[in-house]
């Protein structure tokens, strides 16, 4: 599946594709942790439609919470920081990415994330 051409997927979408809660993702949707390049709005004007990325984007955000602990803000500061383009990038390289992370004046570099097989992994599952 390429990440570009995957659908969207709607708040309950991304919730089941993520296992996260819904109120979880408009909490990060109104504090930035998602990005608005990383959303439409639908017809109403108050639903949302997440790029396929967005998947990608909540499991690195899950997998650095587990390197730097539940409330650390760290993995919402690196998920401002991309976009969907990066994360398409990175899934067309299919390599295990790696992540140097420079917060507060200290530089942490970690190796062999694998964020990226686990949104392939729930994407492939909806199809």
């Amino acid at each position: 599946m390429q990440l570009a051409t995957a659908r969207t997927l709607t708040r309950a979408a991304l919730a089941e594709a993520t296992g996260l809660d819904v109120g979880n993702i408009k909490q990060m949707v109104g504090d930035g942790s998602i990005p608005r390049s990383f959303y439409t709005f639908g017809d109403d004007r108050r639903s949302y439609l997440f790029c396929a990325a967005t998947v990608a984007l909540l499991a690195l955000v899950r997998e650095l919470h587990e390197h730097f602990g539940a409330q650390s803000r760290i993995p919402r500061e690196v998920a401002r920081q991309l976009s969907p383009d990066d994360l398409r990038r990175a899934w067309a390289d299919g390599a295990p990415r790696q992540i140097r992370v420079t917060f507060d004046g200290v530089e942490v570099r970690i190796r062999k994330l694998g964020f990226l097989a686990v949104a392939r992994e729930r994407l492939e599952a909806m199809a």
